[in-house]
């Protein structure tokens, strides 16, 4: 922080400025660089014809780190509507705070807990962090909201020719992104003999360009679908049984 000063009366008198950290300079007009955070104290003395006189100021000059806004919530992720969440205020040189949970509520508490109503979708929160001297940093949080996959997975059918659980399919009901899935069927030495990256198409036991049948038995499925409010990845692995 660069500071300048220029003594009240200008003539032909020598004038010496000293800083409580221990600066020097002289000249009616001169400059000091605070480069510490603290109180600093001015002296300047005048000297006519051997004659001096000097005035000091304390704590003339006060000099504050910006502060450093940080936070943690409690959860990464709302799991329901209506959820209470704590966060904890990780922020550095900060005196006094203030939040905006991004759907209308606020607050000054250096650690709040609030309850959020959602629907479907999460939030932003905002942490406004400030100095004793009004120094402002700010840090903003996405938190997303992820029910969780709601999904059937049957472990056995019998693509027989009747009307009945003649396809394979997992249903998948809450929580994936449908453009992002990938569902493979696997025999038992490791080959891939069904792929789909459609959630509403399953395997109807078939093998191959001329849907040759596989044989009956136990197979491994590997579906990997994206969680869209939290932008993740999971992966569901089991095994069904082919009978016909």
């Amino acid at each position: 922080m660069s500071v300048d000063f220029t003594a009240d009366v200008l003539s032909n008198t020598s004038y010496t400025w000293q800083t409580s950290n221990q600066l020097n300079a002289s000249g009616a007009q001169t400059s000091f660089d605070f480069q510490a955070n603290g109180s600093y104290s001015i002296t300047l003395t005048a000297t006519l014809n051997g004659c001096s006189t000097t005035n000091t100021l304390s704590n003339m000059i006060e000099v504050d780190n910006y502060p450093i806004a940080s936070f943690e919530p409690s959860a990464e992720v709302f799991t329901q509507p209506n959820q209470q969440l704590s966060f904890w205020n990780n922020s550095i040189g900060a005196s006094t705070y203030l939040w905006h949970f991004g759907e209308g509520g606020s607050s000054t508490e250096e650690g709040p807990t609030y309850i959020f109503n959602l629907e479907n979708e999460g939030t932003t929160v905002t942490l406004y962090a400030y100095s004793n001297l009004g120094c402002l940093d700010t840090v903003s949080l996405f938190i997303g909201f992820d029910p969780g996959l709601v999904y059937y997975i049957p472990n056995t059918f019998t693509p027989d020719g009747d009307q009945f659980n003649q396809t394979f399919l997992p249903i998948f009901t809450a929580g994936i992104d449908p453009y992002n899935f990938q569902f493979l069927i696997y025999n038992r030495w490791g080959e891939v003999v069904f792929e789909s990256r459609d959630p509403s198409v399953g395997w109807d036991g078939s093998f191959g360009m001329q849907g040759n049948p596989c044989q009956n038995g136990t197979y491994t499925y590997l579906i990997t679908v994206k969680l869209p409010t939290i932008d993740k990845r999971q992966t569901i692995k089991g095994h069904v049984n082919l009978i016909r």
